[in-house]
């Protein structure tokens, strides 16, 4: 591979953007690039995080470079893990921390860059592209560039950009053949989303022993992500062995590299004992770590623990707070408990109002148990204006799930024609189906009705 350091040094040296001390250290970090060292490289990125959270150049380009080697994260290390780092991008993206000026100082950094003939900097430019501006056809002619030098990371984006749809038309079996070639040039990620492929069977026929494979050799390059997989992978036993030990092992891996992921899942292996003895005090510590990375199913099992006095002292209050936290991204167990809560007056004032809003907000995602109280609060009035025709709507769609209690209210709304046309037949039907599957109202009314239920 030709040797542009001295090229990319002059023209970075150019660009008169940034203060001083940073420029001197995103230059000397490109160089080290070019010379191979990048290990010197993430250790001048780096320093430029640590005194500019929200520098482009740093954040795209360490994060290239540890998406294809993990063990450039140095121990212990949080702030520049690659799952942060996906976080801090998504901030990028969204304009939290990019501001036009940094826009514009990374642009013109990357296109001297890349006006070198550099192939890394003509990859740079394309995640800029990609990430920034969202010109994901431009991006995509970059790489097809850098891909022709068997740039690994060009290969693994190409790949993503086949995945995703972005800049052409999605094709699973393109993002395969990309995947691949990163693979075979050692890239982690690559070797993830590879196996990701053949575990979905997306663009090519389910392989779980290659899925595991490729998982299994991401995970011990470092790759968190891939960490998880395969714990999930020995949790149960696919593609390999089930074996609870290793499952607890390549969790606590990827929980330490800071993957809300995995810090959920290790906290629920050792709340339910699954290769370690139940430790609750423990499963609350790892539980609550993901949580407050805005983790919405851990902060429903950190409601759940308050609830239930679990590794932390019984606390209603609390529960309704982390409740109120993972309903509020949209968790739809959250949400329906939280109406349960508000209906109740359990760690929150009572609220029909509320109850009912968040009970329509979990039976909108589907949530059964929701559309059934949903129901109910139609029926009833409470917390809205009573209305019997929404109110069969809603039993009908929870006795059709098979609910016992929606499958007897709505056999009493064909009963009485309440919401609904009278129709005994109906009625039969949906009470006699609702004491067969054991709701003991139904069964007392057909006991009290002189009917049999067999």
């Amino acid at each position: 591979m030709a040797d542009y350091s001295e090229k990319v040094k002059e023209a970075l040296s150019k660009t008169s953007s940034y203060a001083p001390a940073i420029l001197s250290n995103l230059r000397d970090a490109a160089v080290m690039e070019e010379k191979g060292n990048f290990s010197g490289a993430a250790t001048k990125y780096r320093r430029v995080l640590k005194d500019s959270v929200g520098n482009i150049v740093a954040i795209l380009s360490f994060r290239a470079l540890i998406l294809q080697d993990p063990s450039l994260v140095q121990k212990g290390e949080k702030s520049s893990n690659e799952y942060v780092l996906d976080t801090l991008m998504n901030h990028l993206c969204d304009g939290h921390v990019c501001t036009k000026q940094e826009a514009a100082y990374a642009k013109e950094f990357f296109e001297a860059w890349q006006s070198t003939g550099s192939v890394i900097g003509t990859t740079r430019l394309a995640r800029y592209l990609d990430a920034i501006e969202k010109d994901y056809k431009g991006a995509v002619k970059l790489l097809h560039i850098a891909a022709k030098a068997e740039n690994k990371d060009a290969l693994f984006m190409l790949g993503a950009s086949y995945a995703f749809g972005d800049g052409v038309t999605q094709n699973y079996s393109e993002a395969a053949a990309w995947y691949m070639r990163a693979s075979k040039l050692g890239h982690a990620a690559a070797k993830n989303n590879l196996a990701v492929r053949y575990q979905l069977g997306e663009g090519m026929g389910k392989e779980p022993k290659t899925a595991f494979d490729l998982y299994l050799k991401s995970a011990d390059q470092g790759y968190a992500d891939a960490q998880h997989r395969v714990s999930i992978c020995f949790k149960d036993g696919f593609g390999c062995e089930k074996d609870l030990a290793k499952a607890l092992k390549y969790s606590q891996k990827a929980a330490d590299q800071g993957l809300r992921e995995a810090q959920l899942q290790l906290g629920l292996m050792y709340k339910r004992g699954l290769g370690v003895p139940i430790d609750l005090v423990a499963a609350e510590q790892w539980i609550r770590l993901s949580a407050n990375q805005g983790d919405a199913e851990a902060q429903y099992e950190m409601a759940v623990l308050f609830k239930n006095g679990e590794g932390v002292e019984e606390n209603w209050e609390k529960a309704v707070e982390w409740y109120t936290l993972a309903a509020t991204a949209g968790h739809v167990r959250a949400q329906n408990s939280l109406a349960v809560c508000y209906a109740i007056g359990n760690g929150c004032t009572q609220d029909d109002m509320k109850a009912f809003e968040w009970y329509k907000r979990a039976a909108e995602q589907g949530h059964i148990k929701a559309t059934y109280n949903l129901g109910c609060c139609y029926n009833a009035g409470t917390g809205t204006p009573d209305n019997p025709i929404e109110a069969v709507v809603c039993f009908r769609k929870a006795a059709e799930a098979g609910h016992p209690a929606a499958q007897f209210e709505l056999g009493l709304a064909y009963k009485d024609g309440r919401g609904i046309k009278k129709d005994k037949k109906m009625a039969k039907h949906w009470i006699t189906k609702s004491a067969e599957n054991n709701c003991l109202e139904a069964v007392k009314f057909m006991e009290d009705a002189g009917c049999v239920v067999m």
